[in-house]
């Protein structure tokens, strides 16, 4: 078993399956036989989690452009003034 200096270290390298402690690597072993380095391999996974939903674009903006804009043909300009008013009163 490795010292708990040690896998501190390669907990932020180590793979998601590793500090949740499954299979057989020296860091997973030691992460479940060790309290205090689990909880320290659950707070770099929540970490790892608020970075990732932070970094990860959020689709609505985009989604809401694409289907509340109405379709794309009225969305599009044709280079021509449409009189919505009526007649004008100057010629």
């Amino acid at each position: 078993m490795k010292p708990c200096t040690e896998v501190r270290h390669l907990l932020l390298e180590a793979e998601p399956h590793e500090l949740e402690g499954e299979g057989a690597s020296p860091v997973s072993i030691h992460v479940r036989s060790c309290p205090s380095c689990r909880l320290a391999a659950r707070r770099v996974l929540e970490q790892t989690a608020t970075l990732h939903a932070y970094l990860t674009p959020d689709p609505w903006p985009w989604m809401w452009r694409r289907c509340c804009a109405g379709p794309p043909h009225s969305r599009r300009r044709t280079g021509r003034r449409t009189n919505t008013r009526g007649p004008s009163r100057f010629p």
